[in-house]
């Protein structure tokens, strides 16, 4: 099954978790039909709007490295 993201807006996501980061925020944000969330366990959730359609990683890493994007 292809990738919810596509690889720019997995940059984008990827770009505002790592300025979060830096002031202790997390991300909560819709994308193009697309709601990614990190919750206080660290867990981020990236799931189409109004769809059961969704994708899991265990962390920030996880999920940069799956999307192929490193910061």
């Amino acid at each position: 099954m292809s990738k919810i993201l596509n690889q720019h807006q997995a940059s984008a996501v990827a770009d505002a978790i790592c300025a979060l980061n830096n002031v202790n925020g997390r991300i909560a944000a819709d994308v193009g039909g697309v709601r990614v969330h990190e919750g206080p366990d660290g867990v981020v959730t990236v799931g189409v709007i109004d769809s059961e359609r969704s994708e899991t990683y265990a962390s920030q890493h996880d999920f940069m490295k799956c999307y192929g994007v490193s910061k």
